[in-house]
């Protein structure tokens, strides 16, 4: 989770959880993989899928919400991130990994 920006003066926070290395996806990373993952960003409320550079070196699928900080209570900023996170770990399943 970090400060992502602002809108307005308001600060947004982006909650992020790893899925999956890009690299370790292989095959699996095809273009079936990719329309169902613009269908979910379609559907899931609470959530969306992203390809992240999070180091220089790797990119990797990412569970992701944007929030505005100001106008969440801490329930709500827990339902994200629980979201973020068990979105994540149900693909990282998915692919048989257990890396974050």
């Amino acid at each position: 989770m970090f400060l992502a920006g602002e809108v307005g003066g308001a600060p947004i926070v982006e909650i992020t959880s790893p899925a999956a290395d890009i690299k370790e996806l292989g095959d699996k990373l095809d273009q079936d993989l990719m329309n169902e993952l613009l269908k979910l960003n379609s559907k899931a409320l609470n959530y969306g899928w992203t390809i992240e550079t999070i180091d220089a070196e790797s990119e990797y699928l990412c569970a992701t919400s944007d929030q505005l900080l100001n106008s969440m209570d801490i329930g709500e900023l827990q339902v994200a991130v629980y979201a973020v996170a068990g979105a994540a770990d149900e693909m990282e399943t998915r692919f048989g990994l257990d890396n974050f």
